[in-house]
């Protein structure tokens, strides 16, 4: 190989070595970043990536100005601070980014960050749910059935619990399993319930396994005997449920 040219290709190679290390390019910068947050490929390292996702987020990078956000939130890679958790997560839900909206909208409903304002955490659940984020489904269901932040409605609380639930969410399906364990927006239904919890139980949320049994237990005025043929035993997620057939 002529010198010049290995020279040259040698060059190019170290280059983009160092490119690939300490890159420049906002998007990079936020993969890179995931990178050490999850250890693919490299030592997992909280500092590094929060550091990685610090240089993509002042670049204006939704991804890494929520993933930032989560580092505040959480403590990773920094000592933990709610302010400036809201302060990212608010960057990237006004760049319409659904999880950083969802994000805001926990802030807001708990207090995190800023003061408790339950008409502002509605108003970024409803913006996320609105672009199909399951999580902010679930929430905003939450909020109508519960009235807070919006006028109670129990039919729109199971709109949103429905429309998470088609998304495999097992925390909406446990709500809209208590719609027909309690009847609250829909007609009582214990089948129905039973449906719901046992798809979020196979999904592993503990949840809905012994606590939902005790309650059939207890409200229901069934005894033990009469519901175990209705139940299974997985040594992996607890109770689960068979069909319910009465």
């Amino acid at each position: 190989m002529n010198k010049s040219l290995f020279l040259l290709l040698s060059l190019c190679l170290f280059t983009s070595h160092l490119n690939a290390q300490n890159p420049t390019d906002p998007e990079q910068q936020f993969q890179l970043g995931g990178k050490y947050f999850k250890g693919d490929g490299v030592n997992q390292d909280d500092e590094k990536a929060f550091y990685w996702f610090k240089k993509a987020a002042e670049q204006g990078h939704a991804g890494a100005q929520n993933d930032l956000g989560e580092c505040y939130f959480h403590g990773y890679g920094v000592k933990q601070n709610f302010v400036e958790a809201m302060k990212w997560y608010r960057k990237a839900a006004e760049q319409a980014l659904d999880v950083a909206q969802y994000n805001l909208g926990v802030c807001y409903n708990n207090g995190y960050g800023v003061q408790l304002n339950y008409n502002e955490a509605v108003k970024w659940y409803r913006k996320a749910a609105d672009q199909g984020f399951a999580l902010a489904q679930n929430n905003l269901g939450l909020c109508y059935a519960d009235g807070t932040g919006v006028k109670q409605d129990l039919i729109e609380a199971v709109k949103w619990y429905r429309k998470a639930v088609e998304q495999s969410e097992p925390l909406a399906q446990i709500n809209l399993g208590n719609c027909y364990y309690y009847g609250k927006g829909v007609l009582q239904d214990l089948t129905a319930a039973v449906k719901w919890y046992r798809m979020a139980a196979e999904q592993g949320n503990a949840q809905a396994g012994i606590g939902k049994v005790n309650e059939l237990v207890k409200d229901w005025g069934y005894t033990w005997s009469e519901l175990k043929p209705n139940f299974i035993w997985d040594a992996n997620i607890g109770i689960t449920y068979k069909i319910w057939t009465q």
